[in-house]
């Protein structure tokens, strides 16, 4: 886990990646969120893979970070093996 933040709107958000052997042994990166302070904790529908074609057990999506932008989307920044950083910008 790299990065927390809350948004405007109150909903705090903790990317992570983890290593998923539905995606042969590949890293995924997601989020969990809270929209209560933190008691309770949400899985975020999405998991954002990319393939790197690398067959490092780094590979995949790894190290996420969030920052909400200026119209209240999220955009998340994702480290890979392909020596370049993937962007996703979610709703």
């Amino acid at each position: 886990m790299n990065s927390a933040i809350q948004m405007r709107c109150g909903r705090i958000l903790l990317p992570y990646s983890y290593l998923s052997e539905r995606t042969r042994d590949r890293f995924v990166a997601t989020l969990i969120y809270s929209d209560d302070n933190g008691d309770t904790w949400l899985p975020s529908p999405s998991n954002l893979l990319v393939e790197s074609g690398s067959g490092i057990l780094e590979s995949g999506a790894i190290e996420p970070v969030v920052e909400e932008v200026e119209d209240g989307r999220v955009m998340m920044l994702i480290r890979t093996q392909k020596r370049r950083l993937y962007q996703s910008l979610l709703r």
